[in-house]
């Protein structure tokens, strides 16, 4: 691959290279069958998390009815609003996890839970025990899977959790650090994959699923990590410059889904974390999506505060 100059770039800044051979393979997850039958006996533990995802009927963020696939797109479609936190309560997000002994993950996933709660709480969501899930995607990549993107080897992960698992955040957290590690622990990223196989072939088809008309997924959650940390171009106080132009923040939007009518997407760049929340103006008004995202931000600023 030539070597790509952008205005004050050195020559010697190059894309990260890709393999296309690997697209060949993405959709066996270099999977052998020796690598199966040793993953066997930990994704009987998958089972039981795919039993109650089944069994379980998780509740939108705000009741409504969700229109027929081919209904028009409103104008204000994507909707987006964004915030950018400081370096200073960046840092401080990272250091309040790692005293309480959990990731960043961890962290921002409970504190978008109880954001959620309380969120719903003023707009006046009776709280029937319906349970919230939370979607979370999941990368597959291995070392060799290095020159694949990350799109190419993703699964997901599910947690739930209802009312009154919010009333003790510290408990809340616990939780979900224990069952984000026991799912890294056991590969059980693999379970999502494995079920919807076995849904396209033996239980009517992944179509009819992916098509039916209920909440399989309250709202989606993902956390992109480092944002353009390995681009080969020259940095100015952390941000990159390309010439004349400097980049000074980005930021990601994840796709919506029926009845999921709300998706965040944390990402670092440039030492700041930003947080993007889009949603679906049809159930939301982009007065209600705001206060989401400043009950979320609030939550987490409350985080940093605990451990100064």
């Amino acid at each position: 691959m030539p070597a790509l100059a952008y205005g004050n770039a050195p020559n010697r800044a190059r894309l990260a290279e890709l393999d296309p051979g690997k697209l060949a393979g993405r959709g066996r997850f270099g999977l052998t069958l020796r690598k199966l039958l040793r993953m066997a006996p930990k994704q009987l533990v998958g089972l039981l998390g795919a039993r109650q995802f089944l069994m379980r009927k998780p509740a939108p963020l705000i009741p409504h009815r969700a229109g027929p696939n081919d209904s028009p797109l409103p104008k204000t479609y994507p909707a987006v609003v964004h915030y950018l936190f400081d370096r200073e309560d960046t840092a401080g997000m990272r250091k309040a996890a790692m005293r309480q002994g959990v990731t960043s993950n961890d962290l921002l996933a409970r504190d978008l839970f109880l954001a959620i709660a309380e969120w719903r709480m003023r707009q006046n969501i009776d709280d029937d025990g319906s349970w919230l899930r939370m979607m979370i995607p999941m990368n597959l990549r291995t070392a060799d899977d290095r020159l694949m993107p990350a799109a190419n080897m993703v699964s997901s992960v599910f947690l739930d959790r209802r009312g009154p698992d919010f009333a003790d955040p510290d408990r809340l957290l616990r939780g979900i650090h224990e069952e984000m590690d026991l799912i890294k622990r056991l590969r059980l990223g693999f379970t999502f994959i494995f079920s919807t196989a076995i849904c396209r072939r033996f239980l009517g088809g992944l179509e009819k699923k992916v098509r039916a008309d209920k909440c399989t997924i309250s709202c989606i959650f993902t956390n992109v990590g480092n944002l353009l940390a390995h681009v080969p171009l020259p940095r100015r106080d952390d941000c990159i410059v390309a010439g004349n132009v400097t980049l000074e923040d980005a930021d990601f939007v994840a796709p919506l889904r029926p009845y999921s009518c709300v998706t965040i997407v944390v990402a670092l760049y440039a030492r700041k974390l930003g947080v993007t929340l889009h949603y679906d103006p049809r159930p939301l008004t982009e007065q209600q999506a705001n206060d989401l995202l400043e009950t979320y931000v609030r939550r987490i600023h409350d985080s940093i505060i605990e451990v100064r």
